[in-house]
């Protein structure tokens, strides 16, 4: 009797189903958008740990045990199952037998799934999507941190696996790949991170094992090109294969006059040097398409003064102040001013500058020494050479503007030829005297005409309780000319008047000098009295 009831509860829920998905067909489509949805997200998922470079190609990826896939049936009765692949490579799912995807690619193994369900579920559409990623263990011998095995997933890559295995001490270009067939791939890592070569590091399978050897050979790569440095030799590797390994040529290379300099002999220091001519070789001309050896060096040189880019930079009273181009040995300063649009009204022609980058000077070895050297252990000598050098760092360039650019023509012979990295600062007219030092109220001053410094520091208050009064210095130029103050020396304008003072005395330390010296004094008076009484005895 409870048998026959529960029978007839049955039927009615499933006959209730179906009136109510006759009633409502929209439901039906909503389950079915729904379930497509979840089709597509779980194409997109992937399990913690995986992180894909790309997606999953389904004709490249092999299944193997520990895959998770989601197989969904749509139709009047909709099912979504999810599955593992077995260890033994099966996939179990109900009311069919299980289904054996060994060695079978993702798209191989999608179609035999949907073949053996389609004979259960003949008017349905059937997706079968790859949800997650299996982990497996691949053996990492070799050159490596840390030999032994390391997981990994279907998803990693070689440089993955040796970034597990704390990377390689050795070879990045001979790599060897072992797959559990017996089949082996040669792994080119520079390949892959110098040109994006993805190929280059394929992804590793379950019984891989990944073989680090030692570098055997390398060759050097200079000059002009992407990426000069040591490569590491390729057997069979030749000269338009080293191009885009080391990311190309630049521009400015001289492409007929690549040398390529090699060892004579095994031993010994014997150089051959060859000129090659890169527009007439082609990868099928084996002759000077040449094959690279161990030590071999190439050098791609640059085209002389190819796009030379010498620049100047102007400041202060022109229109047009900043950055210009020029030409070396061609531009003067007359020409660049003329570039930036010429002077403003409040320019000072007798204090226009041009700084010069000390290069054009060459170096100079002892100033170099000193700035090494502490000021404790330079002599004076010593001590004032640096600090002159040390005024110099960007060395003025002398000539007389006034003469140049204040008469009604150019005066041609103090017209400056400007050098790359030239700095010229044209002065605003100020008419004010600075004073610095040992005055009362140091600052700014009206130019007074035709007075020497004795006025300024009149006007200044006078000196201070400790001055250097015989060490008054007049700074003109911005620094480049230090003179001495005298009285039939006009002050100009935007001098500096710098009046040193002198160190404050220490009463302590004066005393005690003072204590050592009566007591030397003492200690040779007593010396002497008893030497005069011992000779007149």
């Amino acid at each position: 009797m409870n048998m026959r009831v529960a029978f007839y509860v049955v039927i009615t829920a499933i006959a209730v189903q179906s009136v109510l998905a006759q009633v409502d067909p929209s439901k039906e489509a909503k389950e079915d958008a729904q379930l497509k949805q979840e089709l597509i997200l779980s194409d997109q998922q992937i399990s913690k740990g995986n992180i894909l470079d790309a997606p999953i190609d389904p004709d490249q990826y092999q299944v193997g045990a520990g895959d998770e896939l989601v197989v969904s049936v749509l139709g009047q009765v909709s099912e979504n199952f999810k599955t593992m692949i077995s260890p033994e490579g099966y996939v179990i799912l109900p009311s069919v037998l299980p289904i054996d995807v060994r060695s079978l690619t993702l798209t191989q193994a999608k179609d035999k799934i949907r073949q053996s369900l389609r004979k259960i579920f003949t008017n349905a559409d059937i997706a079968v999507s790859l949800a997650s990623l299996r982990f497996f263990r691949v053996h990492v011998a070799g050159a490596v941190e840390k030999v032994g095995y390391v997981r990994a997933s279907a998803a990693d890559r070689v440089s993955n696996v040796l970034k597990l295995a704390g990377g390689s001490k050795g070879s990045q270009r001979n790599i060897l790949l072992r797959r559990r067939n017996g089949t082996e791939e040669r792994v080119d890592l520079t390949r892959r991170y110098n040109m994006g070569d993805i190929a280059s590091d394929p992804y590793v399978l379950e019984g891989d094992v990944v073989f680090v050897p030692d570098i055997y050979a390398d060759y050097s790569v200079f000059g002009s090109v992407g990426a000069p440095g040591n490569y590491e030799l390729i057997p069979g590797e030749r000269l338009l294969d080293v191009l885009p390994l080391c990311r190309g040529l630049k521009i400015d290379v001289d492409s007929a006059s690549v040398e390529l300099a090699r060892f004579a002999k095994d031993t010994g220091r014997a150089v051959i040097s060859t000129i090659y001519d890169l527009n007439t070789i082609s990868r099928s001309d084996t002759l000077n398409n040449f094959r690279i050896l161990p030590d071999d060096r190439l050098f791609f040189r640059n085209k002389y003064l190819f796009h030379p880019d010498d620049i100047v930079t102007i400041d202060g009273e022109v229109l047009r102040p900043g950055t210009y181009p020029i030409e070396d040995q061609s531009t003067k300063v007359s020409d660049l001013v003329v570039a930036a649009g010429g002077f403003t009204p409040d320019v000072e022609l007798g204090r226009i500058i041009v700084y010069r980058n000390r290069k054009y000077e060459g170096t100079d070895s002892e100033y170099e020494r000193l700035k090494k050297t502490p000021l404790t252990e330079m002599n004076e000598i010593e001590k004032a050479y640096f600090k002159a050098k040390s005024r110099q760092e960007s060395p003025a360039v002398r000539t007389d503007f006034i003469k140049l650019f204040g008469g009604s023509a150019l005066d041609k012979k103090y017209d400056v030829l400007l050098r790359d990295g030239d700095h010229v600062y044209v002065a605003k007219e100020k008419k004010t005297v600075t004073l610095v030092g040992g005055v009362l109220r140091a600052g700014i001053y009206d130019l007074k005409p035709g007075q020497n410094y004795n006025a300024y520091i009149d006007a200044a208050g006078g000196y201070k309780d400790r001055p250097k009064k015989r060490d008054v210095t007049i700074i003109r130029d911005f620094g480049e000319r230090w003179i001495d103050a005298k009285d039939n020396i006009e002050i100009e304008d935007a001098d500096v008047i710098f009046v040193p003072e002198k160190e404050p005395i220490d009463g302590w330390e004066l005393f005690k000098d003072i204590l050592a010296i009566t007591g030397q004094l003492a200690t040779i008076a007593s010396t002497a009295v008893l030497i005069y009484i011992t000779v007149t005895r």
